[in-house]
């Protein structure tokens, strides 16, 4: 049941506990981007990333994520202390947000979905497949083994709902299963156009690339990017060890840091993570950084897309 006031309360909460003792934060990102069809809101513009640099660069203590777990581990939290962090590996991470982290010299960490390295996430095919810009039928309908979804596609607002309820449910699905609805989806609205060059994960050779001159490190985000908790232990452990090794092959360097994937994890899948040899790990819970936060379960802050004033504005209420 819904309590009215509860998640303004949540975030006071938030707010007041984090006025206490040293404090940093952990800013999570997917792509930067102009993007005119971004119904899973996953884009921030260029200009406003770069604002958003400037700020932390004038008012915070940018610092690797590796160096703040390791501050944690240590008692030491440094204040002010930001670190930046990227979801899934775009190509886009090396494109466009390298050269801005290289502008302003703040470091960042890429967490990368080994298994899609080269290749178009299906959450960006699902969005190509209703994007305004197509010829669609007023309905699309998709089987699911909780009953059928019939959603509407008519207007844009129509196909944003459509794709986030879609992108909702098909989450839950393994590979092969993803991959069958979506093809149902070509072929309810004709066509089937190549993967979009833009929206695709980075390649062996472009993560090679991306942490060269140092500034820029990987983590893994597992192998396909399940979410974790409706997996066996068995499963779990699998996309947890495969993606570290897989891409400590691909970009030749040490995998140390670990992402859930949509948040998603219980005390088993923690011990996993641990036991895989990981040093930290991030979830998606949108909270502050402080001396007693544990390193297996590090929360990020997304940020509703802003330019710097925004941002400026929230960095004071939280970090400084």
């Amino acid at each position: 049941m819904r309590i009215p006031g509860r998640r303004a309360a949540r975030h006071a909460w938030r707010w007041t506990r984090s006025r206490g003792g040293p404090r940093g934060a952990i800013l999570g990102y997917h792509r930067v981007a102009d993007d005119d069809w971004d119904p899973l809101d996953l884009s921030l513009r260029p200009e406003w990333f770069a604002e958003q640099l400037g700020v932390l660069r004038k008012r915070g203590r940018p610092i690797a994520l590796s160096r703040l777990a390791a501050g944690l581990t240590a008692g030491s939290l440094p204040e002010r202390a930001v670190s930046v962090t990227f979801d899934d590996g775009y190509r886009n991470n090396l494109d466009v947000v390298k050269p801005l982290l290289e502008r302003f010299e703040v470091p960042a960490t890429l967490f990368v979905v080994s298994g899609s390295r080269g290749s178009e996430f299906w959450w960006d095919e699902l969005t190509r497949i209703l994007r305004p810009k197509r010829d669609l039928p007023s309905r699309v309908s998709l089987d699911f083994e909780d009953g059928d979804a019939v959603l509407n596609t008519t207007g844009r607002e129509a196909r944003r709902r459509a794709t986030v309820e879609l992108a909702r449910r098909m989450m839950q699905l393994p590979p092969d299963q993803v991959r069958r609805r979506l093809d149902d989806l070509w072929d309810q609205t004709g066509g089937r156009p190549q993967e979009d060059p833009e929206h695709r994960c980075m390649s062996d050779e472009e993560l090679r690339l991306v942490t060269a001159g140092g500034l820029i490190e990987i983590g893994s985000h597992t192998v396909t990017h399940p979410v974790l908790t409706s997996h066996t232990e068995r499963e779990q452990r699998s996309e947890i060890e495969s993606s570290k090794a897989d891409l400590e092959s691909a970009a030749g360097i040490s995998i140390t840091g670990f992402s859930y994937p949509n948040g998603s994890r219980n005390a088993a899948t923690v011990a996993l993570v641990r036991a895989a040899g990981y040093a930290f790990a991030c979830s998606s819970n949108p909270d502050v950084v402080r001396s007693t936060t544990p390193t297996w379960d590090l929360p990020r802050c997304w940020l509703p897309a802003g330019d710097g004033t925004r941002f400026s504005r929230w960095f004071a209420r939280w970090v400084a």
